[in-house]
C-alpha cells in the first residue's frame, strides 16, 4: 500500500511530475543532438545485451541437444 500510495500521490500532483527543460524542449539547440544521442546509444546497449542473452540461450539449447561424450556415459556405475 506505501508505494501505490505514493504512486498516487505523485499522480494527483502534476506539478511535481514535469520533466526538465531539456526533455521540454529547451531554448538551447546544441542539447538535442547530445541527448538523441544518449537514447540511441542506451536504445544500443540494450539491443547488445538482448542480443547476448539470445545468443547465450542458443548455445545453451545446442549444448543441451549434443550426446555425451563415450568416456561421460557410464561414469555413473
Amino acid at each position: 500500500m506505501g508505494m501505490t500510495g505514493l504512486a498516487l500521490a505523485l499522480a494527483a500532483m502534476p506539478a511535481v511530475a514535469n520533466a526538465c527543460d531539456a526533455c521540454m524542449g529547451a531554448k538551447d539547440p546544441t542539447i538535442r543532438p547530445a541527448i538523441n544521442g544518449a537514447i540511441f546509444f542506451m536504445l544500443g546497449m540494450i539491443g547488445m545485451m538482448a542480443t547476448g542473452v539470445g545468443f547465450f540461450m542458443r548455445y545453451l539449447a545446442k549444448r543441451a541437444k549434443m550426446p555425451l561424450p563415450p568416456h561421460a556415459e557410464f561414469s555413473g556405475l
